[in-house]
């Protein structure tokens, strides 16, 4: 009440404390109730529009209908883009814009080189260091696992992480085994140069499957 807010004043002040209100008076929100008890009709400055959008608030509006629940779908880690890449998407968007035709950027895109290392270098060598622990599993059958990693030009791997997981619990064990040796260097994977791809760096992803 105003004697309750006069009295809460007076201690304040009563022990040196300022008491400060903070209010805003210039506008007001569309359904306070303020807009629908004003003493005066032109207590606020409305034009149209704010009058329309006063009365679509006041309106009672439908509830939203509850939505069937959607499972995510899991979506594949897409490989890191190359500039080689880039500049073949920006020359098909020159030439649809345009009706000219760009020449093209020769060599393999990210993809392939991606690809051709994943299957002719990389897997070859997880392979044999994951063999010991696949034959230890030999009578299961569990969904694949999915890691991927970075190499270098010099051969080095970075960035080495489980993407997917696979729903035995005992081969997802043996992955994160491959995983740690990957991390602490100890499996030697060949370098691109020496697999012919003229790149830095590229991302591999690799897809992990019990039984071939």
């Amino acid at each position: 009440t105003n004697e309750e807010y006069c009295d809460f004043i007076d201690t304040a002040h009563g022990r040196g404390i300022k008491v400060v209100m903070d209010m805003i008076f210039n506008h007001s929100g569309s359904s306070h109730w303020w807009i629908e008890d004003v003493p005066d009709d032109d207590w606020f400055n409305q034009n149209e529009v704010a009058r329309k959008v006063g009365e679509m608030a006041r309106q009672p509006q439908p509830r939203p209908q509850p939505q069937p629940y959607t499972p995510p779908r899991s979506v594949p880690s897409t490989p890191t883009k190359s500039a080689e890449d880039y500049a073949r998407e920006a020359m098909r968007n020159v030439s649809k814009a345009t009706g000219v035709n760009v020449p093209r950027v020769s060599g393999p895109t990210t993809e392939e080189d991606m690809t051709n290392y994943a299957e002719s270098y990389a897997r070859p060598v997880i392979d044999q260091y994951w063999k010991p622990s696949r034959a230890g599993m030999k009578y299961r059958n569990p969904s694949p696992v999915v890691i991927t990693f970075i190499v270098t030009s010099s051969g080095s791997v970075s960035n080495v992480r489980i993407t997917q997981r696979s729903n035995e619990p005992v081969m997802n064990s043996s992955v994160e085994d491959l995983v740690n040796q990957m991390r602490n260097g100890q499996i030697p994977f060949p370098s691109l140069r020496e697999a012919g791809i003229n790149r830095t760096s590229l991302q591999i992803v690799i897809t992990l499957y019990l039984k071939d």
